[in-house]
């Protein structure tokens, strides 16, 4: 299992333990035992696949592995295909938190993807929990370039 924790509190979860890594992503994006507050909290979480790797909205590992103990958390999984147009920051704001599961490190759109993901992170607001691989570190079907390198840096930086 390796976890890690940048600045943005932003957490990265390899493969090792599902059940274990279940765990957290229930914790951090359930956030169950909270004191009931006047502010409406968000009940859905964005779960995002990717195409290019044969996943779809009904054929992927959230929806096989953790829709069902995010639902009986009172949480909403939407699916969202992360190689096409994704949601605004603005948009965002529906959202408790986002949760990925990849199993490639090649993704395509990689480029709009990982500013996505930047803009998403920098803004600090949602949790992001990834499971597998981060999968955008280079483009669909390229060898990996310097600025891959420093653009995924730039992200757990």
């Amino acid at each position: 299992m390796s976890i890690f924790i940048g600045k943005h509190n932003r957490l990265l979860i390899g493969t090792s333990s599902v059940i274990f890594s279940l765990c957290f992503v229930t914790q951090l994006l359930g956030r169950q035992g909270q004191v009931a507050s006047a502010q409406l909290i968000p009940r859905k979480i964005l779960a995002l696949y990717k195409g290019s790797e044969n996943r779809t909205e009904e054929v992927n590992e959230i929806y096989q592995l953790a829709q069902l103990p995010l639902n009986n958390l009172g949480l909403v999984v939407e699916y969202a295909d992360a190689e096409q147009e994704l949601p605004t920051p603005e948009e965002m704001s529906e959202y408790r938190g986002i949760l990925t599961w990849f199993i490639s490190d090649q993704m395509k759109n990689v480029r709009r993807y990982r500013h996505w993901l930047n803009r998403i992170l920098t803004a600090g607001r949602l949790p992001v929990v990834m499971m597998g691989h981060m999968g955008a570190y280079r483009e669909y079907g390229r060898k990996i370039s310097n600025l891959d390198v420093l653009e995924v840096k730039s992200i757990f930086n």
